[in-house]
């Protein structure tokens, strides 16, 4: 055992020692030539795609010499700092991994008392509640990191920059209102029945993680995964002290023509979704990482039983996945198909991996682990972000995957310049259109405007503002969190049915989600929905106004009350209903009036 090696992991080592064993060794050694032609592989996929800086780790296998950590481009491209092993990228929602096998090794200490089958309320409290009776009884932590919950999931929160005066727990306790998700075909969806990728879920089991650990969320981290790992680089957004150290990559995207650096509040502004993908790591932090899940490591984090379910298919993410790569298209197959707890579950050429991808703020990495030949990838860029950086990182990840895994490689570095040509065709101009081109939003009609005016609140998101603009009357500004900012106007042209509508584009340090993407996030990704509803008197006092606001017509709007603060939510507990079934028979000698009640509450079930 080394000096990091928890204790309780000696209960456990000989089942470890059993795991690594059972290996199918397939991989080839990470030898002088193999490392080079990674390196010139990289340089000019990092070239082609405009990619300022690249962190990678690989294990190639089992042996000693079987690790390559290093980093690609530069740093910080005002300053000239190039990109090394130990430089920092935030990992994105990789960090939902890492937040899993923290809740494992809480989950070890608690000796038996907790699984990941508990409901989430043992474990939050009695006063603790989703938006419905048996998602509040039965939901369990499986449940959570296997984003089995059907509750709505939105992109506008996680990158507001929500309010960071409330603690984490603060919004744990407000779940009850993130509704069940509907649509025309399911008014309600039931628990367990549809995959809902979700942050907030994750943010959820960082609180969870607190109850049982008694300390932060960060505190808990360092405690029981990066210090025994040895992970001295890793930390998260609210650690940093100071952004401009050349120990951190720059995040930038590729407007005009040219690499243009983001603001790192973005970065920070994940509050409270930290325990969903605020973690930043070096190359180096993360060969060890990929070396304890391979179970390569001598240090023991938690029961591996706990650890193995993590990997273990949980949900389908449905067949042929958007992110997948499929034959005949193309000569061979890449395609994540369940989602397990924190991971994914893949085939590549006939590979099974786990893994996991993120996207933060310039930054996108991709993670992924063969188990049975002990090999492991993991790549992080700081930008251009969106299709350029993306396929530079799966490019990488396939030529490292087919050199580790003793094939040959499926690109070259011209083919992972031009993918997905020459396989498919380029898309045509008419593809690459932005139907929006030209349109502006029109100046707000006057009763429009007075009407919208306003403060707006959500008891889980925080409050929305709505004002005349400051700089021209005629349109309006909104703000949400510390980072959302938008003027509005009237935008007829965008849905035929609402002409009502309100539009406008992101602002501030968050412009980039409008000016930079591939076309379809172009579309639809940087134009903020606003549609008012509500009754209004005769004398233009309005009441009963929604603020509907949504980042795009795909995403669900979230609906904001006129007027409501904070601090008018309430709170306190509210019963769940009895089980009337059990309290029944247990009752009906004691107490014949309550045993009465329940058999009337059954009946009602049955017949009604």
């Amino acid at each position: 055992m080394t000096s990091g090696t928890r204790s309780k992991g000696t209960n456990y080592m000989c089942i470890y020692v059993i795991i690594v064993v059972c290996v199918i060794q397939v991989s080839t050694a990470l030898d002088k030539q193999t490392r080079e032609r990674i390196d010139s592989f990289v340089q000019q996929v990092l070239e082609c795609r405009n990619v300022p800086a690249m962190s990678m780790a690989v294990v190639g296998g089992s042996e000693p010499g079987d690790i390559y950590a290093r980093g690609y481009g530069l740093a910080d491209l005002e300053k000239n700092v190039t990109a090394d092993s130990d430089t920092r990228f935030a990992v994105g929602s990789v960090t939902k991994a890492f937040t899993i096998t923290l809740l494992a090794s809480l989950l070890t200490d608690s000796k038996g008392q907790y699984s990941w089958d508990t409901p989430v309320r043992d474990i939050m409290g009695g006063d603790f509640r989703f938006a419905d009776d048996e998602r509040t009884r039965s939901a369990t932590l499986r449940d959570l990191a296997a984003h089995k919950m059907g509750l709505y999931s939105y992109i506008l929160p996680t990158i507001a920059g929500l309010d960071s005066s409330h603690t984490d727990m603060d919004y744990c306790r407000r779940m009850r209102y993130l509704e069940p998700y509907k649509s025309p075909r399911e008014p309600t969806t039931q628990l367990r029945t549809k995959f809902i990728y979700s942050n907030a879920m994750y943010m959820l089991l960082g609180c969870v993680a607190e109850k049982m650990g008694g300390d932060t969320y960060g505190n808990l981290l360092h405690k029981h995964i990066l210090e025994p790992l040895n992970m001295t680089s890793a930390m998260l957004f609210r650690e940093v002290k100071n952004w401009t150290s050349p120990e951190f990559a720059m995040p930038y995207v590729f407007y005009n023509n040219s690499l243009t650096r983001l603001s790192t509040d973005v970065a920070g502004g994940l509050h409270p979704f930290d325990a969903a993908g605020s973690l930043l790591a070096s190359g180096e932090d993360m060969v060890k990482w990929i070396r304890y899940h391979l179970g390569l490591s001598r240090v023991i984090l938690a029961d591996p039983s706990l650890i193995q379910q993590t990997y273990q298919p949980q949900f389908s993410m449905g067949s042929r996945s958007p992110n997948g790569v499929f034959k005949p298209n193309f000569p061979f197959s890449d395609e994540p198909f369940a989602y397990s707890m924190g991971w994914m579950t893949g085939m590549y050429r006939d590979f099974r991996y786990t893994s996991h991808n993120g996207l933060v703020s310039g930054y996108g990495s991709e993670l992924r682990l063969y188990d049975n030949a002990k090999a492991g990838i993991y790549v992080d860029t700081s930008g251009p972000m969106y299709t350029d950086a993306y396929l530079a990182r799966l490019a990488t990840v396939w030529f490292i995957s087919d050199l580790v895994l003793g094939m040959d490689p499926v690109l070259n570095a011209s083919t992972a310049c031009t993918f997905p040509q020459p396989f498919v065709p380029a898309p045509t101009p008419a593809n690459t259109s932005n139907r929006f081109a030209g349109k502006v939003p029109l100046p707000v009609p006057e009763r429009q405007a007075k009407r919208a005016v306003g403060q707006y609140g959500h008891p889980l998101f925080g409050n929305v503002t709505i004002s005349k603009s400051p700089s021209n009357p005629q349109f309006l500004h909104l703000s949400f969190g510390r980072l959302v900012t938008s003027w509005l106007g009237s935008t007829p042209w965008a849905d035929p049915r609402r002409p009502d509508l309100l539009g406008g584009t992101l602002r501030g340090k968050l412009w980039y989600f409008l000016e930079t993407g591939p076309v379809p996030f172009r579309e639809l990704g940087g134009i903020l929905y606003v549609l008012f509803q509500g009754e209004h008197t005769s004398e233009e006092k309005f009441i009963n106004l929604t603020l509907r606001l949504s980042i795009n017509s795909l995403q669900a709007p979230i609906t904001f009350q006129r007027d409501l603060m904070w601090d008018d939510v309430d709170l306190n507990p509210v019963k769940t209903p009895p089980d009337c079934t059990a309290s029944a028979v247990k009752l009906v000698s004691s107490h014949v009036i309550f045993a009465i009640s329940c058999i009337s509450t059954i009946l009602l079930r049955i017949f009604v």
